[in-house]
């Protein structure tokens, strides 16, 4: 088993659109991401993700704790237009592991953009999906170990 060296005090966990509209397969967005511009203008022609919805709303897939915190977004990486940074370094996290859809997008932005600023980034691999198995293994093989230190669920669990 691989190695992590990670203060669980100075790090943070970032799931990225775990809403509805993308885990529910019988919400707005069940086979979107068709045309070149796929998801995002799923979201848009459909009013999907909308705060305030059950589209919106953070699935129950997801087991949250009461001190998690919930970042809305409108862009594709999660510093955008939000104040994840400035949150960050008030509670003075040095790491960040990334999870979440769509590997490819969000995922593989927000780790680029982590890493970017300074941030010690993990994805965990077997934790993000995209539209297809292809792009997901491109990403999960090509990209995500150029920007982060990439471990499965099973490394994570065993963290704590």
């Amino acid at each position: 088993m691989k190695k992590i060296d990670m203060k669980m005090h100075k790090t943070a966990l970032r799931v990225l659109d775990p809403q509805n509209d993308l885990t529910d397969p019988d919400a707005k967005l069940g086979l979107a991401g068709q045309s070149p511009y796929g998801v995002m203008s799923a979201v848009i022609a459909n009013q999907a993700m909308l705060k305030g919805t059950y589209g919106g709303d953070i699935s129950e897939l997801f087991a949250r704790q009461d001190d998690d915190v919930v970042l809305h977004r409108s862009a594709t990486i999660a510093f955008d237009g939000t104040r994840l940074e400035s949150m960050l370094e008030s509670r003075a996290i040095e790491t960040l592991v990334i999870c979440g859809m769509l590997s490819d997008v969000c995922v593989e932005g927000t780790m680029r953009a982590a890493y970017s600023k300074g941030y010690q980034v993990f994805t965990v691999t077997d934790a993000t999906a995209t539209l297809n198995l292809e792009k997901y293994e491109y990403t999960v093989q090509n990209n995500f170990p150029l920007f982060s230190k990439p471990f499965d669920t099973k490394l994570a669990m065993a963290l704590g």
